[in-house]
């Protein structure tokens, strides 16, 4: 995951991005800086991701959890915010 997930600083959001090739299919993905909180949640959510395409979950199931995990980073952030 490490190696398959790229970062990149280039427009005005930050991004990590990868693609996984299954079944003939491109499923290309992406995380956010800014819906992530930081750079290292960014790369964690996007590595996290593209394990669970690999394992052969559905892209629409690893956008759900995508969801859940940016949740879960603006909570953290939050908290220490406070």
């Amino acid at each position: 995951a490490h190696k398959a997930v790229k970062y990149s600083k280039n427009g005005k959001i930050p991004y990590a991005a990868f693609e996984v090739v299954r079944g003939g299919e491109r499923v290309r993905m992406q995380t956010t800086e800014k819906a992530a909180g930081s750079r290292d949640a960014c790369l964690v959510i996007a590595r996290a991701c593209y394990v669970r395409l690999e394992q052969g979950q559905s892209r629409e199931e690893v956008l759900a959890f995508r969801a859940r995990c940016y949740a879960a980073a603006k909570t953290s952030a939050s908290a220490f915010a406070s």
